[in-house]
């Protein structure tokens, strides 16, 4: 039995080391958390949610990195957005800056946000947004698929990524008809959307548009800035933070002879929202609007190359407007401020893979982008920023040996990726002579890969790797906002390692799943913000040293009781020699966090109606706020709960969601609260499918 697995060769990938879901947990969590399940993905309300627990689900470009998948085979949710949803998978910390809507960025395993990937149907998102993905600007209700790489970057994303990489799939249509949801909740929240299906022999479509609004006035504690004298704390309700929003997707699939397929996305975003301030000051009414379009078209196919080949050809562009309105300064230290920001990125990914031998397959990866970045200002007198622009191409390969005899894979790879700037030195740093000058820049990058299928059910593996990241074109050239541009800033360069054990036991009615993971990583070149009077200015000063573990647990009985759990202890430590923040924690990577739900799926009610029921706990504990960790975040639990009914003859789905029951302040971010208690309810209707048999 085993021989015939290993003779697989370059698929060895089989059920013994899918990376499933992993809404994991530890012994800490498995324990503690048992007795609540997780949904806690209410804190803001977007759109009806997916989490799943199937230990049959796993990564599919990558077996050997340490990587979770949530699919649209999932409980429905109501109110879920891109940031809890991610909070919950092991080795990741999420930062908000305040309520539905507001910026949020991702860690993952300690890394910095600008050090991790984000990827949409294959297109890249930080290209476009010049640095650290804004997570919260992402919907849920149409991604099919979220897939997280941590630690590692499969070969076939082309450029790397410190931290890792962050995959999300748009939805496709597999069957014919339609589907409507509204729901509401705390802080005069409402949301709608409708899709329509059509698949046909030969060609497949599908369209959806949703939206999205909220006052986004809920309760803080405000500590009147003086975080160390709680006798001058009062509640508040939080102001300027309303949001109106509408998105919507277009994705199309032309089935071609054989095993291949061409398909494209398109997909728009428009929201204007509030900016809050800090907790602690008057807002006088600062603004944002952002608009978002993205459109890629792709051939893929698995015959072209040879049997068990793959091949995918593609192109794409996005561009992101921003407009900033702060009339009273409220956001950069009394200076008015009206922005116009375009980012845009055009660029093509060829990648393909094919077995050689039975004991050997090669990958082969070559993409290429073209970016800029044209900031602006609509008030009068202000200080140009000139426009910047990059030529960005990357190139790997990477090869699978198998050892049959030791059921041992080897999967060494390398990369190279080239960059070329045009750096316009603002007017504020142009020095004698040169105002233009061009940046050329090479980053050689490899890894070491091995998976070993030590049993039936136990798979081993371990990973090294050297990355790099280039500056930001933000980074690089600043905005006419709230900071400066740095053109001297050279790449951050890292070094990643971890070893992990996965355990999968799958029965005819219980599936059990057990994985873990020891990681470090040591950061070079680090680029980080200081203050320069009233604006943040970018800098390479520092090096970091990462260390950490987490585990998780998956297990399924019968499909009607499920439980995700997971832990994860993170050791981030600054190693710039500062006065001050050398040797201390780095702020916002929490030194423990855990997660758990338990949940009880389609039970039968009366007659054709189901019914379900979750709760969930998160943990956070060992953060700060500040570099000196003189700031320190009071260890929090959250406790969530939710449940469902639905009759699926009639298509209804009726969907309650509750977060932060107990009213728990928190905070991520100095001075930007999150919501506490928020409660959201969303009614759904599909056409039900009548081929589909209904469960009685």
């Amino acid at each position: 039995m085993w021989s015939k697995r290993v003779l697989a060769g370059a698929e060895i990938a089989d059920r013994t080391h899918k990376h499933s879901f992993r809404f994991p947990g530890a012994a800490f969590a498995a324990a503690v958390l048992c007795m609540v399940e997780g949904a806690a993905q209410a804190a803001e309300p977007i759109y009806e949610t997916v989490v799943v627990a199937d230990a049959e689900q796993r990564a599919r470009r990558e077996d050997a990195a340490s990587s979770s998948v949530v699919t649209a085979a999932r409980t429905p949710r109501s109110a879920e957005d891109l940031p809890q949803l991610l909070s919950e998978f092991p080795g990741v910390s999420v930062t908000r800056m305040g309520g539905l809507g507001s910026m949020a960025t991702l860690s993952l395993r300690g890394s910095s946000a600008n050090q991790v990937e984000v990827y949409f149907d294959g297109v890249p998102l930080s290209a476009a947004s010049g640095g650290g993905v804004d997570i919260g600007l992402i919907p849920v209700v149409d991604l099919e698929s979220v897939e997280v790489y941590r630690g590692m970057s499969p070969i076939g994303f082309g450029a790397s990524a410190i931290g890792g990489i962050v995959s999300l799939s748009s939805a496709a249509a597999t069957d014919s008809g339609v589907r409507a949801y509204a729901g509401g909740g705390s802080f005069d929240t409402g949301f709608a959307g409708a899709q329509a299906r059509w698949a046909g022999k030969n060609l497949r479509a599908l369209a959806s548009a949703n939206g999205l609004g909220s006052v986004g006035d809920f309760s803080y504690r405000n500590d009147n800035a003086t975080p160390f004298n709680t006798g001058d704390d009062s509640i508040t309700r939080r102001q300027n933070n309303a949001l109106r929003q509408i998105d919507g997707l277009a994705h199309v699939v032309g089935l071609l002879p054989g095993s291949r397929q061409i398909w494209g996305t398109a997909s728009f975003l428009h929201r204007d929202q509030g900016v809050p301030t800090a907790g602690s000051v008057t807002a006088n009414g600062a603004s944002l609007g952002t608009d978002r379009l993205l459109a890629t078209a792709a051939y893929d196919s698995h015959e072209d190359l040879g049997l068990g080949s793959s091949l995918r050809a593609q192109l794409y562009s996005v561009a992101i407007w921003q407009r900033l309105d702060d009339a009273y300064g409220d956001l950069s230290g009394g200076v008015p401020t009206q922005t116009r920001d375009l980012s845009t990125s055009s660029g093509a990914t060829l990648a393909g893979s094919k077995p050689l031998a039975g004991w050997l397959k090669l990958s082969a990866v070559v993409t290429g982008r073209y970016e800029r970045f044209d900031p602006s200002s609509a008030l009068p007198g202000a200080v140009s920023i000139p426009p910047g622009s990059r030529v960005f191409g990357a190139g790997g390969v990477e090869t699978r040996f198998v050892a049959q005899a030791l059921r041992l894979a080897v999967i060494p790879s390398v990369r190279l990726e080239l960059a070329k700037d045009e750096i316009t030195r603002p007017e504020r740093y142009r020095l004698m002579g040169t105002d233009v000058q061009p940046a050329t820049y090479r980053l050689p990058n490899a890894r070491l890969a091995f998976v070993q299928w030590a049993s039936e059910h136990i798979t081993l593996r371990a990973n090294l790797g050297r990355y790099g990241r280039l500056p930001s074109m933000i980074e690089r050239y600043g905005n006419t906002g709230q900071l400066l541009g740095n053109p001297d800033l050279v790449p951050e360069t890292g070094t990643n390692a971890d070893v992990g054990a996965n355990w999968t036991r799958v029965g005819e009615r219980l599936r059990l799943r057990l994985d873990g993971a020891l990681f470090a990583a040591w950061a070079r070149d680090l680029i980080t913000f200081r203050q320069v009077g009233s604006y943040m200015r970018p800098g390479n000063l520092g090096r970091a040293r990462i260390l950490g573990g987490e585990t998780s647990v998956t297990i399924d009985w019968r499909r009607r009781f499920c439980f995700f759990g997971q832990t994860t202890f993170t050791d981030a430590r600054d190693e710039e020699d500062v006065s001050g923040s050398t040797g201390k924690q780095l702020p916002n990577r929490p030194r423990l966090r855990a997660y758990a739900r338990p949940e009880l799926r389609d039970l039968p009610l009366s007659g054709r109606w189901r019914w379900g029921l979750y709760a969930d706990l998160d943990v956070t504990s060992g953060n700060y706020l500040d570099s000196a960790n003189l700031v320190e975040v009071n260890p929090r639990v959250l406790f969530g709960a939710g449940g469902q009914i639905s009759e699926p003859h009639w298509g209804l789905r009726l969907a309650a969601s509750a977060y932060n029951l107990a009213n728990t302040p928190v905070v991520d971010f100095t001075g930007y609260p999150l919501p506490g208690r928020s409660i959201f309810l969303t009614l759904q209707w599909s056409k039900p499918d009548p081929n589909k048999e209904t469960l009685e």
